[in-house]
């Protein structure tokens, strides 16, 4: 009977061992500031000299130990660590890298923080990263806003920070897949927001099975002259884009000063200001 009630109380005692530990834990990962990564998608050139880039945000934003100036952050591919950089003021860290030679599909590179100096953060996303792609500036490019694939609510009203609540049109992922060809035509995908949601758009993207590409963001808030300024820096490197995807009168009158077709997806001709080269396309099954 005594061995029977140690046994009871060792069992009592590993319990109550474990409960602590983890409400301990939680307590501790809860107390710590929240990083957040953001990594800067691109398109290189064969053997551009290009800067990978990641932004970085704490919350809180504290000071000290807890500030996002002055972190370092790790760029790898696989095990391979490609570059290092520190965060400026705004929480940015660059580093030069040189695309390679030949062209490269989904080139993942991860981002990461190096604890060190006795910081710690808890990660709001589990494995943040960065993706480039190196194409040759004979290669199609099909663009497609991010906003044109909702099937419910515009970009303007939905909460960028839940990927998960987004509804996805059922028809968009096939046909951007048609158009992403390798080294023929590559999608690129535009997002409207003026802050980086890299990782989120990235998750909206992945779940719903649309064909993975770079994500660029204007960083400015979406209007035909910012939109004008990207198209023309994109335009010098990769002059055939075929024709840009939107709903937006602000990505058609940019894609219309660049003499570039804009297809206009489930909108009606009345809700666009009249514009050269656009074509409607009633569902995403018409785009083409």
């Amino acid at each position: 009977m005594a061995l029977a009630r140690s046994r009871r109380l060792i069992v009592i005692f590993l319990i109550h061992a474990a409960v602590v530990s983890g409400i301990v834990s939680l307590h501790l990962f809860f107390s710590l500031p929240i990083a957040t990564l953001q990594g800067v998608d691109l398109i290189a050139l064969p053997g551009e000299s290009v800067n990978l880039s990641c932004m970085v945000e704490v919350d809180p934003p504290g000071i000290g130990a807890h500030r996002r100036e002055g972190l370092k952050v790790i760029f790898k591919q696989g095990e391979k660590t490609v570059g290092e950089a520190v965060t400026d003021s705004s929480g940015c860290a660059r580093t030069a890298f040189t695309a390679g030679k030949k062209e490269e599909i989904h080139r993942q590179i991860r981002i990461g923080l190096a604890l060190d100096l006795g910081r710690g953060f808890a990660y709001r996303h589990s494995d943040p990263s960065l993706l480039l792609e190196v194409v040759s500036g004979g290669s199609m490019l099909y663009l497609c806003d991010i906003d044109a694939t909702l099937s419910e609510g515009r970009w303007d009203r939905i909460d960028p920070r839940y990927p998960e609540e987004w509804k996805a049109d059922e028809e968009a992922p096939s046909v951007l897949a048609g158009l992403n060809r390798g080294s023929v035509s590559r999608v690129i995908y535009v997002a409207p927001w003026k802050r980086r949601y890299t990782e989120e758009v990235r998750a909206y993207l992945r779940r719903n099975r649309f064909p993975m590409g770079p994500i660029l963001f204007p960083e400015a808030p979406p209007s035909p002259r910012t939109l004008t300024a990207f198209l023309e820096l994109l335009l010098k490197k990769w002059p055939h884009v075929e024709f840009g995807v939107t709903r937006r009168n602000e990505f058609v009158s940019a894609l219309s000063a660049r003499g570039i077709r804009s297809v206009v997806v489930k909108a009606s001709p009345g809700s666009i200001s009249p514009a050269p080269k656009v074509s409607y396309a009633r569902t995403w099954k018409d785009v083409k």
